[in-house]
């Protein structure tokens, strides 16, 4: 994390009510940014209404903002684009921008305004703010580019070589999962390399925390030898472990004084600086909300009329529209902009695109100069004028939480969909003018029924049910982490789906798995399981086939709008990435998951393919583990799909969960989901474990009953006979 300079440049704006808004200093050197583009964007309209806001804004994504010099990893002039669509691209910049007005009686208007803004390649850009509001003061009582050198200094001399470099993997875990000890380990050996001591004198906790355990290691079984409460115990202990959050890097800034900094080690590019999905979610769902305004759009409403405000929103992004958020004050556009980056791309982690394509603080300058150029452009703007221009598709009204879609934006072409007629849920709205089907019905008995099948649909569509559950873990508080991560998965879900639209009307496709059932012999099949013949199921095999062909019907529109995106392309190069750097080439890790999860009763050699496969890639590899749990979040249960083998009728099933089990519990994150285990659980993997260990050992008694007195006859247990979801 710590080749880039931390800092590509130090801006400094100020108005003057005579010269109006210039961009006074830039260091190290001039970025070849039209200057006033620049100055607009660090002091905005209506500015002189409030005493201090922060903005955020981009660089170097279109050729009229792109700055002249590159900073390469070693700090010096260079190249450091990617080649795009055969032209060289340099990383976007993203901006923090501090902007101040203070009273002085010695001008005109008695105030004075100026803004300060760090430009840095770092998506986590708000762990610049506390410098900032220092050095910008500073800067107030001594107006020099020594104040302003200092400051550049400081941030580029912020120490991040110790900074352990989480793989993806990883930071998905980090995601999911809320522990202050996760990957402490990441830490102490980054700190070893380096030679330095650990700040803290944590270490890894050995596998007593999982079982107990004797001096050579070895598993015993804590619930024959009485201590019952020993998962309590370790819970308490790891609740307890240091003070640091080890999801963070914890560095410092020394500007006058150290001023701490924490660096998110889960952080991805398309995730950038402060936002909240909480407040997008509330503010355009809430009582005053109402319905989106303006003409039914295929791509943007899956459900008609009855479609959700965000799913509007989502829509427009991921289809590539021109979206505005319209507020009041430019620091609160900006949050908004990037919450709906977040919203679109599952917060960075799914789907990328939007981050280059977004302006969360726009201005007439800014548009007349840049965003025209950028197609599906999305902006915060406090001009109204905005509004009453066709410089939109979808607009954000902040103030009255109603989303509009403009009046002449360009129809959707036909879907190529050859599903069934378009579903019930498509119904359409009460003013459409629809020939009445009961003219001798009672007054108002035509409404009703309407109003009882729109209710129907409402209720009905897998949208509508997403986003109510998504409020109702709003109203019961469940936090912004639980929020963005069901989001995530609804937006992984967007794209499994269209995978199997793409195979469906083309024979193939390219950001997903095919759709495949579990072949248990015959012929081909790949080989990932060990077992010659055998192929593990894929990509989506629906438990209801009609209704996901009516789901998969109201999601054409939108599918083939996002086929002709930038993110499209984007998603097709990561996921052809993703499928090369795997551990489990060729397995469909989510399909298994979710089939475990989800199917009420899966068959005895599909779950021991599966167990076999997870295990023998999980013993081989950390990578091939933390792919597998990345996989697992703690708010779908983590390891419990997968504790299910440990009761299946099957012993082979049973031998390859516990070997599964065995082999994640070898590294710290393992042990960490194994405590996520319920007690039962728990208890059973220790137990089979235990004695599978004490047999290896010769320690097992080869009878464990008195053979039976003649005459009498030995009976099975019931519970011999019990079967889980696994079984069959």
């Amino acid at each position: 994390m710590g080749r880039r300079k931390n800092v590509s440049y130090i801006l400094l704006a100020e108005f003057d009510i005579d010269r109006g808004t210039t961009l006074s200093r830039q260091l190290p050197w001039p970025t070849g940014v039209d200057q006033q583009i620049l100055a607009e964007q660090m002091v905005p309209e209506g500015v002189h209404e409030v005493e201090q806001d922060w903005t955020v804004f981009m660089l170097n994504q279109t050729p009229e903002n792109t700055c002249q010099i590159v900073i390469n990893d070693s700090g010096d002039e260079g190249d450091d684009g990617e080649d795009i669509d055969g032209v060289k691209q340099q990383p976007v910049l993203h901006v923090l921008n501090l902007v101040f007005r203070k009273f002085d009686s010695t001008v005109k208007r008695e105030w004075v305004v100026k803004a300060l803004a760090i430009c840095t390649h770092h998506p986590y850009i708000q762990i610049f703010k506390p410098v900032l509001l220092v050095a910008l003061q500073a800067y107030f009582d001594e107006p020099s580019e020594a104040c302003l050198n200092r400051l550049y200094e400081a941030v580029t001399a912020m120490d991040l070589a110790l900074a352990p470099s989480l793989g993806r993997h990883e930071r998905l875990i980090v995601r999911q999962m809320d522990r202050r000890d996760l990957f402490a380990e990441k830490q102490s050996a980054a700190r070893a390399e380096q030679s330095v001591p650990p700040v803290t004198n944590e270490s890894v906790e050995s596998l007593s925390s999982i079982k107990s355990g004797s001096a050579d290691g070895t598993l015993q079984d804590d619930a024959a030898s009485g201590s019952t409460d020993s998962h309590s115990r370790v819970v308490a202990k790891a609740g307890m472990l240091g003070e640091k959050d080890h999801r963070y890097f914890h560095t410092s800034i020394t500007y006058g004084v150290a001023l701490p900094v924490k660096i998110p080690l889960a952080a991805f590019p398309e995730d950038v600086g402060e936002y909240s999905l909480v407040s997008l979610i509330q503010t355009f769902s809430g009582p005053n909300s109402g319905a989106v305004s303006g003409p039914i759009h295929a791509q943007l409403h899956t459900n008609g009329n009855l479609t959700h405000p965000i799913i509007v929103l989502f829509n427009a992004l991921i289809t590539q529209k021109r979206v505005i958020f319209l507020g009041t004050r430019a620091g609160q556009v900006s949050e908004y902009v990037l919450a709906a980056c977040a919203l679109a791309s599952g917060c960075g982690t799914v789907l990328r695109g939007f981050i280059e394509r977004a302006f969360p603080y726009g201005h007439l300058t800014l548009y007349e100069n840049v965003m025209q150029n950028v197609p599906g452009y999305i902006a915060g703007v406090t001009n109204p004028i905005f509004k009453d221009k066709d410089w939109w598709d979808v607009l954000c009204d902040l103030t009255t939480g109603k989303i509009m879609v403009h009046k002449n934006i360009n129809a959707a072409p036909p879907p190529l969909a050859h599903f069934p007629a378009v579903p019930s849920t498509m119904i359409p709205p009460p003013s459409a003018g629809l020939p009445r089907q009961d003219a001798m019905a009672p007054p108002g008995t035509q409404d009703e029924e309407r109003e009882g099948k729109q209710a129907k649909a409402r209720d009905d569509h897998p949208d509508n049910v997403f986003m109510d559950e998504i409020q109702l873990m709003i109203s019961q508080h469940h936090g912004e982490q639980n929020v963005r991560q069901r989001f995530t998965e609804y937006v992984q879900r967007f794209v499994r789906m269209a995978a199997r639209y793409e195979e469906d009307q083309f024979g193939r496709t390219e950001i997903g798995f095919r759709s495949a059932p579990f072949v248990p012999g015959g012929m081909g099949g790949h080989l990932a399981s060990g077992v010659v013949g055998v192929q593990l199921g894929s990509g989506i095999i629906p438990l209801d086939p009609v209704a996901f062909s009516k789901e998969l019907n109201a999601n054409a529109s939108r599918i083939e709008g996002w086929r002709k995106t930038r993110s499209y392309e984007y998603y097709a190069t990561d996921f052809a990435g993703q499928l090369e750097g795997s551990a489990f080439r060729g397995v469909d890790v989510y399909h298994q998951l979710w089939r475990l999860s989800n199917v009420r009763s899966v068959s005895v050699p599909e779950t021991e393919v599966m167990m076999r496969t997870f295990a023998a890639e999980a013993a081989r590899s950390y990578d091939a583990v933390v792919e597998l749990l990345s996989h697992m979040p703690a708010s779908r249960g983590a390891l419990a799909p997968l504790a299910f083998g440990l009761f299946s009728q099957s012993e082979a099933v049973r031998e390859a969960t516990i070997d599964l089990f065995n082999s994640l519990r070898v590294y710290p994150v393992g042990q960490m989901f194994i405590r996520l285990l319920n007690h039962f659980q728990r208890y059973a993997y220790l137990r089979l474990a235990c004695q599978r260990e004490a047999a290896m050992r010769g320690e097992l008694h080869q009878s464990l009953v008195l053979p039976p007195a003649a005459g009498m006859t030995m009976v099975r247990s019931p519970s011999n006979h019990s079967q889980s979801s696994l079984g069959h």
